[in-house]
């Protein structure tokens, strides 16, 4: 039983986080029984960050911004300040401020009091404000004005429409993917193997082939210590989690195990490219730590180029060249992937290729 502890503050909260980053839950209650924090409180309370930091890490990989500074939020706990979350600098020099909000219900609140301190804070420092907000996962980028008109009160279907609320995708450079024809991709699992790629699944073992499939046809094999493609597995993994969730399939036999996963009963999927993103790192295991503390631990390292998003378009531009329909969404416009990349990427392929090429030597 948790023990109940009314009076902990933020500050509390974020010290208890750090002390115990990347420990069990096991760990982190007996630990905060002896700090007398009620451990059910810390989780309710620490998720907030958690967002905070995931969109930290989308700012971070998108390469849009030249500067992220998070507000000292202790100091705004001390001043009573409804401070936003971070002081933004674009490559091109415009700035503005950011309030990171989350929400697992239908629609997003803020009171107006609450909405208008943050915006006379943003004013009083000549900046602009945003609202980065998630609604079940999913992300939107929001002027104050507009939450104020519509009175503090934001759905998923205010993120786009016809007048495109939602700056995200303008701001942060990104679009969507939509596969429009079916996808499957078939993992092999060994318990006993001295071939694998070096990438678990327990209980099934060590993953030994890899393959992706598009309208049944053989896209791309990964086998046998073919170390120089492992980078695709971690770039797919928002496809391999949209597809196990439509349809899986596991079978065992013997020392091997067969995971089929595909969406051919519903071929549309339309993944937004901070997905792909964040997928691999909620599937790290770092040595020794809780996975569910990943996206702290991720934002605090230094930043990761394979978790980039030239990666991410590098991998985009191998499966359209090897033959996979893919159709790029940027602020409701659709556009064939080929237009799209030389309208919008500052970077061709064959560069994106060559820095890859040079991250791989020792």
């Amino acid at each position: 039983m948790s023990n109940k502890n009314s009076s902990t503050t933020f500050k509390e909260i974020l010290d208890f986080h750090e002390q115990t980053l990347g420990k069990s839950d096991a760990e982190k209650r007996n630990i905060a029984k002896s700090q007398n924090i009620d451990f059910d409180e810390y989780q309710r309370r620490i998720l907030g960050k958690e967002k905070e930091m995931e969109f930290f890490i989308i700012m971070r990989a998108t390469r849009s911004f030249k500067d992220i500074k998070p507000i000292d939020e202790e100091l705004a706990q001390i001043s009573g300040e409804k401070t936003p979350d971070y002081e933004v600098e674009f490559t091109d020099g415009y700035k503005m401020m950011v309030e990171v909000k989350h929400t697992d219900k239908e629609e997003y609140k803020i009171s107006g009091g609450n909405l208008q301190k943050r915006i006379d804070y943003a004013n009083a420092h000549n900046l602009p404000l945003r609202f980065a907000i998630s609604i079940k996962g999913f992300w939107g980028l929001l002027t104050s004005d507009f939450i104020k008109n519509k009175n503090g009160k934001i759905l998923v279907s205010d993120f786009g429409g016809k007048e495109r609320n939602s700056w995200f995708d303008r701001e942060l450079a990104t679009c969507s993917y939509m596969f429009s024809k079916p996808l499957k991709i078939v993992s092999i699992y060994a318990k006993e193997t001295t071939e694998g790629l070096g990438i678990l699944f327990e209980p099934y073992g060590e993953l030994i082939s890899y393959e992706l499939y598009c309208s049944d046809r053989l896209i791309l094999k990964i086998e046998g210590n073919d170390i120089s493609k492992i980078w695709y597995l971690f770039t797919f993994e928002a496809i391999q989690d949209r597809l196990a969730n439509i349809s899986q399939e596991i079978t065992e036999n013997g020392n091997l195990t067969t995971i089929v996963e595909d969406n051919n009963r519903y071929p549309l999927l339309l993944l937004p490219e901070y997905l792909f993103i964040l997928a691999p790192i909620r599937h790290i295991q770092y040595s020794e730590k809780n996975s569910k503390d990943n996206i702290f631990i991720t934002a605090t390292e230094e930043d990761n180029a394979i978790l980039s998003v030239e990666y991410i378009r590098a991998a985009m531009s191998d499966l359209c060249d090897l033959g996979v329909y893919i159709t790029c969404f940027r602020d409701g416009y659709g556009y064939e992937f080929n237009d799209y990349r030389s309208k919008f990427w500052t970077k061709n392929r064959d560069e994106i290729n060559k820095d890859y090429s040079k991250s791989l030597k020792p």
